[in-house]
């Protein structure tokens, strides 16, 4: 008998150990996937971040930060169109110092963290394969490089939109306490980032509710070799109380909204479905490429029909990999749900916003790319299990599109951003002390300012309301003062989509060169003495 019991201890103490010795190596392989795709994401991410100068939105950016911190938040609350958390992680680095390296570093962290984020994501949501292959995906995706390059929260947005959807699913999963302490606090920092956050939270309550009879009224799931019925009503209630916690760490700012905040206004002018309906085709080519907003590009090249027909190949590629993954998330029992409304409720919420005002960009749909990335590498492991040609072939194709597209971004000066310094340096070599630098809004000047230091005659047309000839007079007024004059022109088709600057210019004026810089246009125009003579010139009796 004691022998009988020395060898079941023995046994049992066999076990554990053996038990304890794949969880460490299971947590030993996930340590270093972790660590791998961290690094090469750093490498990625930080490559030539300060190659390229400040646009309009990221200097808009430092103009909140550059203040107190007093003068941040009440300029978050009433002008800034963001919540004020991403401004309040820039302030210490703009201080420390206003480069481009310095000032995009916070995004590039962010850019950096979400990479292992979506593995560890789609290894608890799928399996690990998955996990990997959609952090592989987002770890060379140019739309994704882009953001964790820019100055702006785009990049903060998505790394608590993976953070929030795990903590999420774990809570759901396991129930345990510090799972819902950690999506009450990083769903409520999401919602001080950006507000499509919204979408985000509104996506894990819709599946909390969704999910009430499985915890209520108990479900079948097969625990130690047989079906039992397990029921825990305590995780839905715990979820609705994380969900309430959440309404009110963010009430305060939502008061201050309804009281001080600033409405949409003009933006409701450019809201379309037609813009709407573009936005999304955007976006899933965004996703997918990063080529969205080259395409334009893309057409001038010198092998255009080329380009295009592997585009466009690549395309429909893509488009028959996620509706795989697609098909296969929807045998998933519990994740199917979980994943689909992850997807479509930040797309919806992007789709409205598109209906209503100018903000159509893909960054509008940001918060659901973990729940697409997680898809698209679904469908890319079934379609190479199911049918391996295709399989390499879709992911072959997918990885040349994307690699010429990183290439374009980090190499070629079309597709960078508004290069704002390259339009100041071209002014400090051929602007005289006398030019009028004309911006195509009266907001445009911010970003020039940046580089250019010295004092400069300066004219922002044309001015909301300001009709044909209202633009004419002022600037026979300014002609009057300055023989020439140049015309910077940039985003010209939302600020002056009727071109009345230019083609009043153009009436006036001589055209005497026009430089080109990646997203910025700048004509110089030499004032017509002999026209400025006959129509002067007294007439004959």
């Amino acid at each position: 008998m004691i022998c009988k019991e020395a060898e079941r201890q023995d046994y049992m103490t066999t076990d554990h150990r053996t038990m304890g010795s794949q969880i460490s190596g299971q947590w030993s392989v996930v340590s270093r996937q972790w660590l791998y795709l961290a690094l090469a994401a750093a490498i990625l991410r930080c490559f030539r971040v300060g190659h390229q100068s400040f646009w309009f939105d990221e200097v808009f950016s430092l103009s909140v930060v550059q203040g107190s911190l007093s003068d941040l938040l009440q300029l978050a609350l009433k002008d800034a169109v963001h919540p004020p958390l991403y401004y309040l992680v820039l302030y210490p680095f703009y201080h420390l110092s206003a480069s481009e390296f310095v000032v995009r570093l916070p995004s590039v962290l962010f850019g950096i963290a979400a990479v292992p984020l979506i593995y560890e994501l789609g290894r608890r949501c799928l399996n690990e394969r998955v996990g990997l292959i959609a952090a592989v995906v987002m770890l060379f995706s140019p739309f994704q490089i882009y953001y964790a390059q820019e100055a702006r929260m785009y990049a903060m947005l998505l790394t608590l939109t993976a953070l929030s959807l795990l903590a999420f699913w774990q809570a759901i999963e396991t129930g345990e306490r510090k799972w819902w302490v950690a999506l009450v606090v990083v769903t409520a920092a999401g919602l001080y980032t950006h507000y499509l956050m919204a979408a985000v939270a509104a996506a894990e309550f819709l599946y909390l509710l969704r999910s009430a009879p499985r915890f209520l009224n108990g479900h079948k799931r097969l625990v130690a070799n047989r079906v039992a019925q397990l029921r825990t009503p305590q995780r839905f209630w715990h979820g609705i109380a994380a969900f309430a916690c959440i309404a009110v760490l963010y009430a305060p700012w939502l008061y201050g909204l309804l009281r001080h905040g600033q409405s949409l206004g003009e933006r409701h002018r450019f809201g379309s479905v037609q813009e709407a309906n573009l936005a999304v085709f955007g976006t899933f080519l965004d996703f997918c490429f990063g080529y969205f907003q080259g395409l334009w590009l893309l057409a001038r090249a010198r092998h255009a029909e080329v380009a295009f027909a592997f585009l466009f190949v690549g395309m429909l590629l893509a488009a028959i990999v996620f509706a795989v993954g697609f098909v296969s998330v929807l045998r998933i029992r519990f994740a199917r749900g979980f994943l689909l409304l992850a997807l479509a409720v930040p797309i919806v919420a992007g789709y409205l916003l598109a209906c209503k005002t100018y903000y159509h960009q893909t960054r509008y749909f940001m918060p659901a790319y973990p729940a697409f990335a997680l898809l698209f590498a679904a469908g890319m492991v079934r379609l190479y299990e199911r049918r391996r040609g295709l399989g390499v072939a879709a992911v072959s194709l997918i990885a040349f599109i994307n690699a010429v597209a990183l290439m374009n971004y980090y190499f070629a000066d079309a597709y960078q951003r508004d290069d704002w310094r390259g339009v100041a340096r071209f002014m400090q070599r051929h602007a005289q002390p006398n030019d009028l630098l004309i911006f195509n809004a009266p907001y445009k000047d911010q970003a020039f300012r940046r580089y250019y230091h010295k004092p400069f005659h300066y004219l922002g047309l044309p001015r909301p309301g300001m009709t044909q000839a209202d633009v004419e007079r002022l600037l026979r007024e300014q002609l009057r003062r300055h023989a020439r004059i140049h015309l910077v022109l940039c985003y010209w088709e939302v600020s002056d989509p009727d071109a009345k600057v230019r083609r009043t210019l153009d009436a006036l004026c001589q055209r005497r060169g026009e430089r080109k810089f990646a997203g910025i246009d700048v004509l110089t125009y030499q004032r017509d003495e002999e026209h400025d003579h006959r129509t002067t010139r007294p007439q004959d009796h």
